[in-house]
């Protein structure tokens, strides 16, 4: 679905059985995902860290990832105006 005006900071994202943090508005549906920033976070023990896709206005950077079972870390396509590094890995 649509989402808008979202943000998440300084937050423990951890054990999810498939991505951290996932971002996608399938252009098959009129979901819109946009304003939306994650910053300063630890995403751990996932499959991945973030998946972004189809998005616009998207902060995605300052966070930390560690322990995430598959990469690219950071998956991103179909961003318009996103600033999405920088990132680490521990």
């Amino acid at each position: 679905g649509t989402t808008q005006n979202v943000t998440i900071k300084n937050c423990l994202i951890a054990y999810n059985a498939g991505n951290g943090v996932e971002m996608n508005a399938k252009p098959t549906t009129s979901a819109v995902i946009k304003n939306i920033t994650v910053q300063n976070n630890i995403i751990q023990y996932s499959k991945y860290a973030s998946y972004i896709q189809h998005t616009s206005n998207v902060l995605f950077n300052y966070n930390t990832f560690e322990g995430i079972k598959y990469g690219p870390h950071l998956h991103a396509n179909d961003c318009t105006n996103c600033s999405l590094e920088p990132n680490k890995d521990n």
